[in-house]
């Protein structure tokens, strides 16, 4: 990715901590990080990243419900990012909570939308994805496309 502004990167960045996070703790500490570097840098926080950064937050806590509806604002948001991959981080995010919830072909279609990141160099996200993917058609019991997916992550 080509960044003109090294505040859109770092946010960038913590966005894969994010997903990273073992917990809603964890994801905590990311937050105050990236608070502390807008008023650092004096700058602001898009409202879609931390629409995202919360809905991630209450997804590790297991209220999937509210975590679709912080992620469903963010995605609504996304386009006012100067992210380039935040919307595919959403997309993963949804994904994640359609998973939770149960509703794998629903995460089917977030997952694929997010898989088309693989234009933007973000290869722990991608893997992310297709292990994702993996584990739904493992589930289904299609177990050619869950070995296709997991051979991709």
């Amino acid at each position: 990715m080509n960044y003109t502004d090294s505040f859109t990167h770092y946010l960038d960045l913590q966005l894969k901590e994010v997903i990273a996070s073992q917990g809603a703790g964890a994801i905590g500490q990311v937050k105050k990080a990236m608070d502390a570097e807008a008023v650092r840098q004096n700058k602001t926080i898009p409202s879609s990243i931390k629409l995202f950064v919360d809905g991630f937050c209450v997804l590790r806590k297991g209220k999937v419900k509210q975590a679709l509806v912080y992620l469903s604002q963010a995605l609504n948001k996304a386009d006012a990012s100067p992210s380039l991959i935040l919307k595919y981080y959403i997309e993963y995010g949804l994904g994640i909570a359609m998973i939770r919830s149960g509703n794998f072909t629903e995460a089917i279609v977030e997952l694929t939308k997010a898989s088309e990141c693989k234009h933007i160099d973000s290869p722990y996200l991608l893997a992310r994805i297709y292990a994702n993917l993996g584990y739904i058609f493992l589930e289904a019991e299609d177990f050619h496309k869950a070995h296709y997916y997991c051979e991709l992550a």
